[in-house]
């Protein structure tokens, strides 16, 4: 019984600090650089490979970076534990960068900001809250294997007028990778 409990609570205090930190910061997540020819990756979150992928100088956008820790089980807010504590801190930034070790391929880093320091919108219905970026922290962009050649022309204009690496991607013959083409 006392085992049910403290999980039933310890359900509630995470649902309950998910809620009360997504009301105040927001998180910006990156893959690292290994995986720009991932095909799962681009799979995933480049729009089925129509998309692009967008190589950024992580030192122009933070020095706070956290990489996500993959592992089978959650972590657990400690039971009771005071939440100015230092046991109780570290527990909240586990929780905040640890994902299933399913996800482990995406090598992921995340960075988290106030969301007041971001430009608020309401796109569809839905508040959405958008980082500025720094100036010159983008360093390249590669276009998906199935972009229309009208779009990636556009991209590698964009590309080359601000001084930024271009790269178009094809399907390797052989392997089960993305080859870039510059």
């Amino acid at each position: 019984v006392a085992r049910k409990l403290k999980s039933e609570l310890s359900k509630r205090d995470f649902r309950s600090l998910i809620d009360q930190a997504s009301k105040v910061f927001g998180v910006l997540c990156f893959a690292s650089d290994k995986q720009k020819d991932n095909i799962l990756m681009w799979s995933h979150y480049a729009k089925e490979h129509k998309g692009v992928s967008i190589g950024f100088e992580s030192s122009k956008l933070s020095n706070n970076w956290f990489e996500v820790r993959y592992d089978n089980e959650r972590v657990e807010l400690p039971f009771g534990e005071d939440e100015s504590s230092p046991k109780y801190q570290e527990a909240v930034n586990s929780i905040l960068c640890t994902k299933h070790n399913s996800w482990s391929y995406e090598s992921e880093f995340r960075f988290f900001t106030r969301l007041e320091h971001c430009e608020k919108k309401l796109i569809e219905g839905k508040e959405m809250f958008f980082f500025k970026l720094p100036d010159n922290c983008i360093k390249e962009i590669i276009t998906g294997v199935k972009m229309p050649d009208s779009e990636k022309s556009i991209i590698k204009k964009i590309a080359d007028d601000e001084s930024i690496t271009y790269f178009d991607s094809e399907m390797d013959t052989r392997n089960f990778k993305i080859n870039l083409i510059v």
